[in-house]
């Protein structure tokens, strides 16, 4: 799910971090053949399921996606040619406005087999 949720009090809202939501790499990788096709090694599939965790998470702590203020997208830089790809799969999930979002192309991630990672700042009431 969530690598990270830390959630603090101030007033009578709550913000949430969720640090650095990614996908993990293809099954096929890993042996798993069955689960999964070549399409899940494109920077597209992987914030689909980034942004599917971003959502599970939220909803363990009684959130939503309209509650997210920032976004915070950092795509390889080899991928970011994909940027308009994932651009439409912000739009699925966010559909009325999007949050405010930074895209950072960098040179690589934290694991070698991760193409993006989103970060998000929800605040809850």
């Amino acid at each position: 799910m969530c690598s990270r949720l830390a959630g603090y009090v101030e007033g009578i809202l709550t913000d949430v971090h969720l640090s650095r939501e990614r996908n993990w790499p293809c099954p096929e990788k890993y042996t798993i053949p069955t689960h999964c096709s070549i399409a899940c090694n494109t920077a597209s599939h992987r914030s689909l399921k980034a942004l599917e965790n971003l959502q599970i998470a939220l909803e363990t702590v009684d959130g939503t996606l309209d509650d997210v203020l920032l976004l915070h997208i950092y795509i390889l830089e080899s991928v970011i040619d994909e940027s308009t790809e994932v651009r439409d799969g912000l739009r699925k999930f966010f559909p009325k406005a999007p949050p405010a979002t930074s895209w950072i192309g960098v040179p690589h991630l934290a694991n070698a087999d991760f193409l993006i990672e989103i970060e998000a700042l929800a605040v809850l009431p």
